[in-house]
């Protein structure tokens, strides 16, 4: 394989593992968001709170085995800053989608089938937009002339 290649096999497995990691977190956290609502108090905030902390840990693990995949995993700092962007802005994205699910379509919310691919997207899509520009390659400037090869 070319390193091209083997870049976005790298990039593709991130979005991948991160939307995969995005779903097993949100879909065990749901329950301990719901358990600790009805305890009371502050207990559902700091259930959200250990969600994202787990959430940044184990995309912080994804950052350390994937670093090439993304400009921000190149440096230790870097893949703290990837984990907690990805971790805070696919919570947001996974907690505005419900909120627009339970309101347009409510029977997405009430079908099992889609609890996983509604939990597994907004953090894939956050990891995609954090991806590397491996796909641009820029064009000559061919507005010289002589026009340089290539034009």
């Amino acid at each position: 394989m070319s390193e091209k290649q083997l870049l976005v096999l790298r990039s593709a497995l991130q979005v991948v593992a991160a939307g995969a990691i995005g779903a097993l977190v949100f879909g065990i956290g749901i329950a301990w968001i719901v358990g600790a609502s009805f305890a009371g108090g502050s207990a559902g905030f700091v259930a959200v709170l250990v969600m994202v902390t787990v959430l940044t840990g184990a995309l912080r693990g994804l950052a350390w085995a994937l670093p090439d995949a993304s400009n921000l995993t190149a440096t230790p700092s870097g893949r703290t800053g990837w984990a907690l962007t990805v971790a805070v802005a696919g919570t947001l994205a996974w907690y505005l989608a419900t909120v627009v699910y339970a309101q347009v379509q409510p029977e997405v919310m009430r079908n099992p089938m889609f609890a996983l691919p509604r939990s597994a997207i907004p953090t894939a899509l956050v990891a995609a937009l954090l991806l590397r520009r491996w796909y641009v390659k820029p064009a000559p400037r061919c507005s010289r002339w002589p026009r340089p090869t290539g034009c």
